[in-house]
């Protein structure tokens, strides 16, 4: 292998794309080293075509994930990191044709009424082994955003509203019941509750979204514009107790999102520099940060570039300070790998970004026994 193809195979695995809807780009993506795939947008089958492909039965997602599975195995690569958005409930559940696992907001309520977390345990540990029994092996989940007072907000149980929905799926329209509580004791102890029982399943469980978008109103909506927010840095810095007590229980993995806060006023979390340096320095987190979908409306609006521009803009500046790009746009991952590369050729302070993130990748799916 020459040192071009090892640095493109190094890329690859920096890369969790949503499944294409044709086996033969699905294989194509495979051969040339993508790191894993999302299975579904939210908890939604999005065509006719991608229903065909890997259906919504126990039995069809179990024969989907074994021909990826073989598919990487005969192009003799990494293993894949296959995903789901599994927070639970109504639409963040892409197995709900096949589980009854709830929202957040039901165990949260439940919780607090009763105080009975064995009961919350042994759902997540049954919706655990169902995604072993399938073959995935990483949750998009838990989310770990506490709600506004009074439970509102853009992850509570208001409908989200917005005019113009054309390139938005159900789930991304509909924020409901997201959020386990909106207090903060009751988030901690049931995000903190998840993310150990799916770890014991060798899954990574991803909190998000950080620092949090319990803070957004119910018409705040990333996946549509970029939100700067006015908020007190004692209040940002209370939204992400979750996130430090989490580190110091041996959290896996975290997802940034989209929005502008107190902690870099001049970039989204997503891509901040001083926001990866908070997160090494202060927080002391080394797991892996995984970057929310970069096509969302706040990334178009950030930087007011040709739409064919942002992917490849976005992928280089996501990977200086997160180690995955998830997009669910599978069409730009050959684009975004190839600027990512480009980069890294001119760049030699890039590179050892991308090596250092390509290393935390495969440490992260030895630890799942991937490897």
């Amino acid at each position: 292998m020459n040192l071009m193809e090892n640095l493109k195979e190094k890329v690859g695995q920096l890369f969790i794309c949503r499944t294409p809807e044709d086996i033969n780009q699905i294989e194509m993506f495979i051969k040339e080293g993508i790191g894993g795939f999302m299975i579904g947008k939210g908890g939604e089958i999005i065509s006719k075509s991608q229903a065909a492909l890997e259906g919504d039965s126990l039995e069809s997602l179990k024969r989907f994930v074994k021909l990826l599975n073989r598919l990487s195995q005969k192009s003799k690569k990494v293993p894949l990191f296959l995903a789901i958005d599994g927070e639970g409930g109504k639409y963040f559940n892409r197995l709900k044709s096949i589980s009854d696992y709830k929202s957040p907001r039901f165990y949260g309520k439940k919780f607090e009424k009763d105080g009975d977390l064995e009961f919350f345990k042994r759902e997540v540990a049954k919706f655990a082994e169902l995604m072993n029994q399938i073959g995935f092996n990483m949750n998009f989940a838990p989310l770990v955003d506490c709600a506004k007072k009074g439970y509102k907000g853009y992850i509570a149980e208001e409908r989200v509203l917005i005019k113009n929905k054309d390139d938005l799926t159900k789930s991304e329209t509909i924020a409901a019941n997201r959020s386990y509580s909106d207090k903060m004791e009751t988030v901690i102890t049931l995000g903190l509750t998840a993310m150990r029982i799916f770890q014991e399943h060798n899954i990574i469980p991803t909190l998000k979204h950080f620092p949090s978008y319990g803070i957004l109103k119910k018409n705040q909506n990333p996946h549509r514009i970029l939100l700067k927010l006015a908020i007190l840095r004692n209040k940002i810095l209370a939204q992400i107790e979750p996130y430090k007590k989490a580190f110091k229980n041996g959290c896996y993995a975290i997802m940034k999102g989209h929005i502008i806060t107190c902690l870099d006023w001049n970039v989204p979390t997503s891509l901040s520099v001083k926001i990866d340096k908070f997160l090494k320095d202060e927080l002391s987190f080394n797991g892996l940060v995984i970057v929310d979908e970069l096509h969302m409306g706040a990334i178009r609006q950030y930087y007011r570039l040709d739409n064919k521009e942002v992917p490849k803009r976005a992928a280089v500046d996501a990977l200086k300070v997160n180690d995955i790009i998830l997009t669910s746009h599978p069409g730009d991952f050959i684009v975004m790998r190839d600027a990512v590369i480009k980069e890294a050729n001119k760049n030699e302070k890039f590179l050892e970004r991308v090596n250092e993130a390509y290393k935390k990748v495969l440490y992260y799916k030895k630890i799942i026994n991937l490897l």
